[in-house]
Protein backbone atom coordinates (compact mmCIF):
# COMPACT_ATOMS: atom_id res chain seq x y z
CA UNK A 1 0.00 0.00 0.00
CA UNK A 2 1.34 3.75 -0.67
CA UNK A 3 0.12 6.97 0.82
CA UNK A 4 0.80 10.46 0.22
CA UNK A 5 2.71 12.37 2.71
CA UNK A 6 -0.66 13.43 4.47
CA UNK A 7 -1.75 9.37 5.09
CA UNK A 8 -4.32 9.62 2.16
CA UNK A 9 -3.80 5.85 0.31
CA UNK A 10 -2.78 6.67 -3.83
CA UNK A 11 -2.04 2.84 -4.01
CA UNK A 12 -2.93 -0.35 -3.15
CA UNK A 13 -2.46 -4.33 -4.16
CA UNK A 14 -5.39 -6.31 -5.69
CA UNK A 15 -5.27 -8.70 -2.96
CA UNK A 16 -5.56 -6.07 -0.03
CA UNK A 17 -9.16 -7.34 0.50
CA UNK A 18 -7.48 -10.39 1.36
CA UNK A 19 -5.87 -9.26 4.42
CA UNK A 20 -7.87 -6.41 5.74
CA UNK A 21 -11.46 -6.66 4.60
CA UNK A 22 -11.48 -3.32 2.17
CA UNK A 23 -11.22 -4.11 -1.34
CA UNK A 24 -8.24 -2.76 -3.49
CA UNK A 25 -10.65 0.00 -5.21
CA UNK A 26 -12.20 1.48 -1.73
CA UNK A 27 -9.14 2.32 -0.38
CA UNK A 28 -7.77 4.58 -2.99
CA UNK A 29 -8.14 8.43 -1.70
CA UNK A 30 -9.31 7.12 1.82
CA UNK A 31 -7.05 8.32 4.75
CA UNK A 32 -5.55 5.26 6.24
CA UNK A 33 -7.03 6.71 9.58
CA UNK A 34 -10.08 5.04 8.43
CA UNK A 35 -8.34 1.66 7.64
CA UNK A 36 -5.71 1.23 10.53
CA UNK A 37 -6.30 1.58 13.99
CA UNK A 38 -5.43 4.28 15.72
CA UNK A 39 -2.54 3.11 17.69
CA UNK A 40 -0.90 1.43 14.52
CA UNK A 41 -1.29 4.36 12.78
CA UNK A 42 0.62 6.04 15.44
CA UNK A 43 3.16 3.86 15.88
CA UNK A 44 3.81 4.15 12.07
CA UNK A 45 4.44 7.78 12.33
CA UNK A 46 6.32 7.92 14.94
CA UNK A 47 8.29 5.51 13.07
CA UNK A 48 8.51 8.00 9.99
CA UNK A 49 10.20 10.12 12.33
CA UNK A 50 13.27 7.71 12.55
CA UNK A 51 13.72 7.54 8.90
CA UNK A 52 16.63 9.08 7.78
CA UNK A 53 18.65 8.57 4.46
CA UNK A 54 17.27 7.40 0.96
CA UNK A 55 17.03 3.47 1.65
CA UNK A 56 16.11 4.28 5.34
CA UNK A 57 13.56 1.31 6.55
CA UNK A 58 11.51 0.74 9.15
CA UNK A 59 10.30 -2.25 10.91
CA UNK A 60 7.08 -3.42 13.24
CA UNK A 61 6.51 -6.40 14.12
CA UNK A 62 3.15 -8.62 15.30
CA UNK A 63 1.00 -6.05 14.37
CA UNK A 64 -2.61 -5.83 14.63
CA UNK A 65 -3.91 -3.91 10.95
CA UNK A 66 -7.94 -5.17 11.50
CA UNK A 67 -9.14 -6.33 15.30
CA UNK A 68 -9.06 -10.11 16.12
CA UNK A 69 -7.46 -10.42 12.42
CA UNK A 70 -4.41 -12.14 12.29
CA UNK A 71 -1.03 -10.18 13.13
CA UNK A 72 1.23 -8.72 10.20
CA UNK A 73 5.36 -7.60 10.13
CA UNK A 74 5.31 -4.43 8.88
CA UNK A 75 8.19 -2.20 6.27
CA UNK A 76 8.14 1.43 6.16
CA UNK A 77 9.72 3.06 4.14
CA UNK A 78 9.73 6.29 0.87
CA UNK A 79 9.78 5.86 -2.14
CA UNK A 80 9.11 9.20 -5.34
CA UNK A 81 7.40 11.21 -2.26
CA UNK A 82 4.33 8.40 -0.89
CA UNK A 83 4.99 6.65 2.24
CA UNK A 84 5.04 2.85 1.52
CA UNK A 85 3.61 0.33 3.82
CA UNK A 86 4.55 -3.56 3.26
CA UNK A 87 2.77 -6.29 5.63
CA UNK A 88 3.01 -9.87 5.61
CA UNK A 89 1.69 -12.61 7.87
CA UNK A 90 3.21 -12.37 11.17
CA UNK A 91 5.38 -15.41 11.72
CA UNK A 92 5.24 -15.02 15.38
CA UNK A 93 6.86 -12.76 18.29
CA UNK A 94 10.23 -13.08 17.12
CA UNK A 95 11.12 -9.52 18.50
CA UNK A 96 11.51 -6.17 17.63
CA UNK A 97 15.27 -5.97 17.92
CA UNK A 98 16.34 -3.78 14.43
CA UNK A 99 13.83 -0.82 15.71
CA UNK A 100 14.70 -1.38 19.47
CA UNK A 101 18.83 -1.01 17.85
CA UNK A 102 18.04 1.70 15.35
CA UNK A 103 15.95 3.61 18.32
CA UNK A 104 18.69 3.04 21.05
CA UNK A 105 21.20 4.52 18.74
CA UNK A 106 19.53 7.49 17.51
CA UNK A 107 19.05 8.14 21.06
CA UNK A 108 22.87 8.30 21.25
CA UNK A 109 23.17 10.30 17.78
CA UNK A 110 22.16 13.41 20.34
CA UNK A 111 23.94 13.55 22.83
CA UNK A 112 25.89 17.42 23.10
CA UNK A 113 29.66 15.21 24.37
CA UNK A 114 31.15 12.02 25.21
CA UNK A 115 30.12 11.81 28.83
CA UNK A 116 26.68 12.75 27.81
CA UNK A 117 26.97 9.64 25.53
CA UNK A 118 28.92 7.27 28.56
CA UNK A 119 25.93 7.80 30.42
CA UNK A 120 23.19 7.88 27.59
CA UNK A 121 24.71 3.93 26.64
CA UNK A 122 24.24 3.20 30.13
CA UNK A 123 20.94 4.11 30.81
CA UNK A 124 19.90 2.39 27.05
CA UNK A 125 21.40 -0.80 28.47
CA UNK A 126 19.74 -0.42 32.06
CA UNK A 127 16.35 0.10 29.75
CA UNK A 128 16.38 -2.76 28.06
CA UNK A 129 17.61 -5.36 30.02
CA UNK A 130 16.13 -4.24 33.52
CA UNK A 131 19.17 -4.10 35.51
CA UNK A 132 19.40 -2.15 38.46
CA UNK A 133 22.59 -0.54 37.61
CA UNK A 134 24.62 -0.49 34.48
CA UNK A 135 28.19 0.90 34.10
CA UNK A 136 30.34 1.50 31.15
CA UNK A 137 33.92 1.34 31.12
CA UNK A 138 36.83 2.72 29.40
CA UNK A 139 39.90 0.53 29.49
CA UNK A 140 43.45 1.72 28.63
CA UNK A 141 45.69 -0.81 25.87
CA UNK A 142 47.45 -1.88 29.67
CA UNK A 143 44.30 -3.23 31.01
CA UNK A 144 43.98 -0.41 33.36
CA UNK A 145 40.45 1.37 33.15
CA UNK A 146 37.75 3.91 34.94
CA UNK A 147 33.97 3.97 35.17
CA UNK A 148 33.29 6.45 33.06
CA UNK A 149 29.27 5.75 32.64
CA UNK A 150 26.95 4.91 35.24
CA UNK A 151 22.78 4.54 35.86
CA UNK A 152 21.72 2.85 39.25
CA UNK A 153 18.21 2.53 40.77
CA UNK A 154 19.22 3.78 44.31
CA UNK A 155 19.01 2.09 47.15
CA UNK A 156 20.27 1.79 50.62
CA UNK A 157 24.30 1.36 50.80
CA UNK A 158 24.91 2.18 47.05
CA UNK A 159 26.75 4.66 46.05
CA UNK A 160 28.06 6.16 42.72
CA UNK A 161 31.36 4.54 40.81
CA UNK A 162 32.00 7.30 38.25
CA UNK A 163 35.17 7.93 38.03
CA UNK A 164 36.54 4.34 40.09
CA UNK A 165 39.76 3.19 38.29
CA UNK A 166 42.00 0.21 38.45
CA UNK A 167 43.05 -2.43 36.82
CA UNK A 168 40.83 -4.73 34.87
CA UNK A 169 40.89 -7.74 36.76
CA UNK A 170 40.95 -6.02 40.12
CA UNK A 171 37.57 -4.08 38.96
CA UNK A 172 35.50 -7.56 37.64
CA UNK A 173 36.50 -8.81 41.20
CA UNK A 174 35.00 -5.88 42.77
CA UNK A 175 32.15 -5.29 40.64
CA UNK A 176 31.53 -8.98 40.89
CA UNK A 177 30.51 -8.51 44.49
CA UNK A 178 28.68 -5.61 43.98
CA UNK A 179 26.65 -7.62 41.74
CA UNK A 180 26.12 -10.56 44.42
Amino acid sequence: MAASIDWIIVRASTNVGDFIGHGHAELIGRPMAEIFPAALLHDLRNRMTILRGPDAVERLFNCQIVKGASEFDISLHISFGQIIVEAQLSEGPAGDTTSTVTSMVSRLDVTPDIPSLYREVARQVRAYLGYDRVMVYKFDRLGSGEVVGEVYRVRRGQCPLMAQSGHSSEMRMHFYFLAR
